[in-house]
């Protein structure tokens, strides 16, 4: 099993519960899956029908920053993701001047910029809109 490995800058985060999901991309990506309708890629995923395994676990897993559980995973284009998934991925927090004065589109460009740091010059960039893992977790109690 492979760690999640974080940024510095999201440990707090993650032990504030302020960040609970992560994405990384699927390596290599998966191909013929957009054969599915939009939708019914990661239900066809979680029900075997797409080959491809978590390299990051599975649900019920303890991961070591703070003890962390992972506590769902689902697979989707990264462009894919919802308002409620930002907030998630502690973009609030990383940009707190976005606060007061959040829409949907600073909220995407937010996390856009977050992703790209680390993945821009890659055939992963946000503009390629690859397959990611969404890994979600909570602290162990």
């Amino acid at each position: 099993m492979k760690e999640l490995k974080f940024k510095d800058e999201f440990f707090d985060l993650i032990l504030e519960g302020k960040k609970t999901q992560t994405r990384r991309p699927i390596k290599p990506q998966p191909k013929g899956i957009d054969a599915f309708r939009k939708g019914l890629v990661n239900e066809a995923w979680q029900a075997g029908f797409v080959d491809i395994e978590c390299p990051y676990g599975e649900v019920g897993n303890v991961g070591t920053i703070g003890d962390i559980v992972i506590k769902d995973i689902r697979i989707e284009r990264l462009q894919d993701i919802s308002v409620d998934d930002i907030r998630a991925e502690g973009v609030i927090q990383r940009f707190p001047n976005i606060n007061d004065r959040f829409t949907p589109q600073i909220l995407l460009g937010s996390f856009m910029e977050m992703w790209n740091d680390i993945y821009f010059e890659t055939e992963f960039s946000f503009q390629s809109n690859p397959w990611v893992w969404v890994i979600e977790f909570s602290l162990f109690k």
